[in-house]
């Protein structure tokens, strides 16, 4: 896991660095070194301010799966591990994050299985907000209507197989009567068992208000920096823009939707008659302050967890 930890970043770290020569295509880089000098650095603390509620509403709603069913581990290492996964957030779609199934049954012997459906749920609760953000925009401004129409309805689509019991029953026996996966069924069937519990109406509930309240403050961040340059723009149209360009980045599977979230957003801002500098500083910056920021956050979290535990980080398999 860390040679693989180590190839993602660097990968993410490169796939950024294009992104960002991609970028001043738009511009030239004397417009967006300009506009970087003008964006006020009192502003940063905010946006990490933000950014660290997006991540603690986050953890809320991971916690909350975890005493759902019932795992055993402290509200600080629940943190903690959470926390860690953050450092797959350049993984495609983010399924890195199974990092955290792992470090759970490390520290209290939950089996991997038992875990997985907590970062799925995370995963199809994170796109569903977005998307309803998405499409109310979508209708408000009528714009990209068929596109995120079509979206929802393959991600509904793929939710109501993926949660559908009679259709997971056939595929458990289907693996029961393959010999070779046969010993795979008890935690087949395990993982498909939880995931059925997560997504009760009143568990799905409240985890879509988690993640809706999650999204809001990164929104929020995202509006601030748009005030920041004096751009006449409303947290509507910016909550629009965030979202739309997001879930296009989630399509992608790229590693943290990298060049398809920045692209995407650059381009909704200038089509918005923004500045094309401007647009693009706004993008680096609260893609800095989001993706890179909760980067960050999690290889702090992972090192703490691995000293605290004995971990050496080369045995990680997953």
């Amino acid at each position: 896991m860390l040679i693989n930890l180590k190839r993602n970043i660097i990968i993410a770290l490169i796939f950024a660095f294009i992104v960002l020569l991609a970028l001043t295509f738009f511009s030239d880089l004397n417009s967006i070194i300009s506009a970087i000098r003008k964006f006020p650095l009192k502003v940063i603390p905010i946006l990490l301010l933000l950014s660290s509620l997006n991540l603690f509403f986050r953890f809320l709603k991971w916690h909350y799966y975890i005493r759902e069913l019932k795992i055993n581990i402290s509200f600080f290492d629940s943190l903690i591990i959470f926390s860690s996964g953050l450092v797959m957030s350049v993984t495609p779609g983010k399924w890195g994050e199974f990092l955290k199934s792992y470090l759970v049954k490390y520290k209290s012997g939950t089996a991997i299985s038992e875990t997985i459906p907590i970062v799925i749920s995370e995963r199809i609760t994170d796109i569903f907000s977005l998307i309803i953000f998405a499409i109310l925009g979508a209708y408000i401004y009528n714009y990209g209507v068929t596109l995120i129409y079509s979206i929802a309805i393959v991600y509904l689509i793929l939710a109501i197989i993926i949660l559908n019991r009679k259709i997971s029953l056939k595929f458990l026996n289907l693996i029961r009567n393959i010999k070779f996966l046969t010993k795979y069924y008890s935690k087949i069937d395990q993982l498909n068992e939880n995931l059925y519990k997560l997504f009760n109406p009143k568990i799905f509930s409240i985890t879509m208000l988690y993640s809706f309240a999650s999204w809001l403050f990164e929104f929020f961040g995202f509006y601030i920096i748009l005030r920041s340059f004096t751009i006449n723009i409303s947290v509507m149209l910016t909550s629009f823009i965030y979202s739309f360009a997001t879930v296009i980045g989630s399509l992608s599977m790229l590693p943290g939707g990298l060049g398809a979230t920045e692209g995407s957003l650059t381009f909704l801002l200038v089509e918005n008659g923004i500045l094309n500098e401007h647009a693009i500083v706004a993008t680096l910056i609260i893609r800095f302050v989001t993706l890179w920021f909760a980067e960050i956050v999690g290889a702090t979290a992972l090192l703490i967890f691995s000293k605290r535990e004995s971990l050496s980080l080369k045995t990680i398999k997953i």
